[in-house]
Order: structure tokens, then sequence, then C-alpha cells
């Protein structure tokens, strides 16, 4: 079926489709229109929905045998590298931080190998739809109401 709709739109014709999956809605709309309790809230290309959010994020997996003193100093480079707070996920182990840009990535984790703190993982992540809905909406998809986001395929801006 994916693959009729994705001719469809190849071939010029307009094709409207709503759907409450949000990754489907990422890998099938040239457009979505986010709609919260019947109003439409947003609307754009997934990629201006995502960036509407904020950019990329930074995770960061600390060593397991990192202590508490090791744990608060890569916080602190890692704010003053980015120029934003870092979290740390209690028990995790992991140090999340916005990025502006991909390479301030590489800029942390040079000055947390010159800081001697070890990195078990890292991980770079842009928002997924789910968080552009989550964020815009401040709700979670929720079952007992009517219609989520809308996508529209080959329809002009």
């Amino acid at each position: 079926m994916w693959e009729t709709i994705r001719g469809l739109v190849a071939s010029g014709v307009t094709v409207l489709l709503t759907t409450q999956y949000l990754e489907e809605a990422d890998q099938l709309a040239d457009r979505i229109a986010v709609i919260d309790h019947g109003t439409i809230v947003a609307q754009g290309t997934p990629a201006e929905l995502k960036a509407s959010i904020g950019g990329s994020s930074l995770h960061v997996g600390l060593d397991a045998e990192s202590s508490t003193d090791e744990i608060d100093r890569a916080l602190r480079i890692t704010a003053d590298v980015v120029g934003e707070a870092a979290v740390h996920s209690s028990g995790a182990g992991e140090i999340t931080v916005s990025l502006q840009q991909a390479g301030e990535a590489a800029s942390v984790l040079v000055a947390l190998r010159e800081a001697s703190i070890d990195v078990a993982s890292i991980k770079v992540a842009e928002p997924s739809l789910d968080d552009v809905f989550l964020t815009i909406t401040g709700d979670t998809a929720s079952t007992d109401r009517p219609a989520q986001p809308q996508t529209t395929e080959g329809v002009p801006a």
C-alpha cells in the first residue's frame, strides 16, 4: 500500500493521509499538519517541524565506575563547551545536552578526554516527530481523543 502511495505522489497526485504513526508520517509525508483537539497547531515538512523544537542532542555514557566528582566535572565541561546546561540521568551514568551544531559533539568528547574522564558510549540524536508532537501539544497521544497528526503528501505549501 505504501509503495502505491509513494508512486501516486511521485506521479504528481496529491494524497491526504491521516495517521497516528509518526514514524510512518516521517517516512511518507512531504508536509505534516499536527492537530490537537481539532485545531492545527503546527505544520511544515518533517525537517522543519523537528528543527522547530531544537537541534540534535548528545548523549554521553560515562564509565560505570565514574565517581560523583567525575560526573560533576563532566557536566561542567560539557556545559562549558556547548554553552548550555547538561543533564545527568540519575543512575544511568548518562549526560545529555542539546547541540546547536553537530561539530560540538566532537569538541565535548575531546574536552572530556583531556580531563581524563572515561566515556563508555556516545550517541547524537535528532528529535523525532514524537518529540515534536509532545513538545507542541504538551500531551501524549491518547486513544480517547480523535485524530492526532495528519500528513499531506504532495500538497503545495
